[in-house]
């Protein structure tokens, strides 16, 4: 069985393999193979050229090291995508087994495929991120570890930005009359548990007035009336 990669997952491998992920600062995300910089680092030369020998002015990086995250309505530049294979650098040519999977992928980082999640741009490439991830770096916790250093709290702040992503894309996809249904639904709840909180209030109010009262207390007399002492 085949199994297909999400885009993201196969630009983060291209730069780790030290192809240059590059755009302007408004439009299309392309790639471009390994190369010179400019002597600043944060550009390519103009003579460079991208992946699809698009003519696009100067292009800068996102950032050194492939973090960075994409604006809104940005998308991967689909000629230079198209021309990636499974994992540049590797031979794999087809995922059809876990060793496939760790031979295309098993030299990145937590922090790379923290990159693809938040970079994903459907439900679907999020879940082909998170099962190669599963692979390559293991179970996540369940719980948040203590220790903000570990590799756990990085495999877990990970799957965090994973399911984030996946929840942000899934709202996305809901038409507006699925849209409007979801936030009554979390207006109606709401309203339940905000009734549900006076309530508590309420009871334990009522309880210590009538705790004050058999103490033989000095209660006022809404206090009483509220608790139906007569005056």
């Amino acid at each position: 069985m085949t199994t297909s990669v999400a885009v993201p997952l196969r630009v983060v491998a291209a730069a780790r393999a030290g192809a240059h992920v590059v755009a302007r600062p408004r439009g299309v995300v392309h790639l471009a193979p390994a190369g010179p910089l400019t002597p600043s680092g944060s550009a390519l030369p103009r003579a460079a050229r991208t992946v699809c020998r698009a003519r696009t002015g100067r292009l800068y990086l996102f950032t050194p090291g492939v973090v960075g995250v994409p604006g809104e309505g940005r998308r991967f530049c689909r000629r230079c995508t198209a021309m990636l294979p499974i994992s540049l650098g590797s031979d794999v040519e087809h995922l059809r087994t876990r060793d496939d999977d760790l031979l295309a992928y098993g030299h990145l980082t937590v922090a790379d495929f923290t990159v693809a999640a938040v970079w994903c741009r459907t439900v679907e490439e999020t879940h082909q991120v998170g099962r190669i991830a599963l692979v390559v770096l293991g179970s996540t916790p369940v719980r948040r570890p203590a220790d903000r250093d570990s590799p756990s709290y990085a495999l877990w702040t990970f799957e965090q930005a994973l399911f984030d992503r996946r929840r942000a894309l899934a709202v996305r996809a809901l038409s507006p009359e699925e849209l409007a249904a979801r936030e009554a639904e979390r207006d109606h709840q709401a309203l339940v548990d905000d009734l549900a909180r006076r309530g508590r209030a309420r009871g334990r109010r009522l309880d210590r007035l009538h705790d004050m009262a058999n103490q033989g207390r000095y209660l006022t007399r809404s206090e009483r009336e509220e608790i139906g002492i007569s005056a």
